[in-house]
């Protein structure tokens, strides 16, 4: 148990904060920062020749996020929609609100999703399009998760037990990538997933914020919790969170270096979606997938 703790923290990609408080105070996390960001810069940049293609790189490039409705065609979709309705999604939360969520692990036969490893996990055109703006080549697969949330109704307006999603907040300090498929319509009633667009770029005055912020998460010992970017920062950098409302069949591929967080319940219609997550392009996982095709 303890080897495989370890095992996975080794392999795992780069985390938020690292280095713990004496380390951060004397500038670990902006040496962090800069390597990361450098070493993005210096990789190799994709001509793009296909037009669609093209534009959705541009969304993401000047805003953080591209947002593709009517993403798959209606039948495909229904049957993606009907097999996300069969699966048996484990509860991570129990209140305010309610979450079901689970890994899809195309591979077990015990939670078979056949189409959604097809349509979804083995995306050409996602895949394509994370690859050119992460600058790397799809050694792996994402990981998928299936969520359901939702709140009852005697608990609307109250506090969330859930502050991982809920903090307005950044992944990490370096371009990563998610993608969410709305299985129905979201808006800013259902915790429609938020974003400050352009918010993904490293300036001066987030660099600073992050130094600041690196030091006293390890202070406040919180370490099981997002650390929330500051509504004073937001404001003074006159940064303005947009609600990503979509019919359900919308895609949204963003760059989760940008701030956001997940939207408010306003009602108790549930939030559905797929999350397809491609942090582990930044993890030693991915290098041993690029070494082991290449031999």
């Amino acid at each position: 148990m303890i080897n495989a703790l370890l095992v996975n923290k080794i392999v795992a990609p780069p985390g938020r904060f690292a280095g713990g408080f004496l380390l951060n105070l004397l500038g670990y996390h902006i040496a962090r920062i800069l390597i990361f960001n450098l070493s993005f810069v210096f990789r190799r940049k994709v001509v793009v020749k296909d037009e669609n293609i093209g534009s959705i790189l541009e969304k993401i490039e000047k805003d953080g996020l591209a947002v593709i409705e009517n993403f798959f065609s209606e039948d495909v979709f229904l049957q993606i929609k009907n097999e996300y309705d069969q699966l048996n999604i484990d509860v991570v939360n129990h209140r305010m609100p309610h979450i079901k969520r689970s890994t899809i692990n195309c591979n077990k036969k015990n939670q078979p999703a056949p189409i959604i490893e097809k349509c979804l996990t083995n995306n050409h055109l996602i895949n394509e399009i994370v690859s050119i703006a992460s600058r790397r080549k799809m050694w792996i697969t994402p990981k998928i998760q299936a969520e359901k949330s939702f709140f009852d109704k005697e608990d609307l307006g109250k506090p969330t037990t859930d502050q991982e999603s809920n903090n307005l907040h950044f992944d990490v300090s370096y371009p990563t990538f998610k993608c969410f498929l709305y299985m129905t319509d979201t808006d800013e009633k259902n915790a429609a997933f938020a974003y400050i667009k352009k918010s993904h770029k490293m300036t001066l005055a987030r660099l600073w914020m992050e130094y600041k912020m690196s030091v006293v998460f390890w202070i406040k010992n919180r370490r099981n919790v997002t650390p929330e970017v500051s509504k004073a920062f937001i404001e003074k950098q006159g940064m303005k969170i947009t609600p990503i409302i979509g019919k359900s069949n919308t895609l949204i591929i963003v760059n989760t270096m940008g701030f956001h967080r997940r939207g408010d319940y306003l009602t108790t219609t549930p939030r559905q979606v797929i999350i397809m997550n491609y942090r582990d392009l930044d993890s030693l996982r991915f290098w041993w997938k690029k070494l082991s095709q290449k031999k």
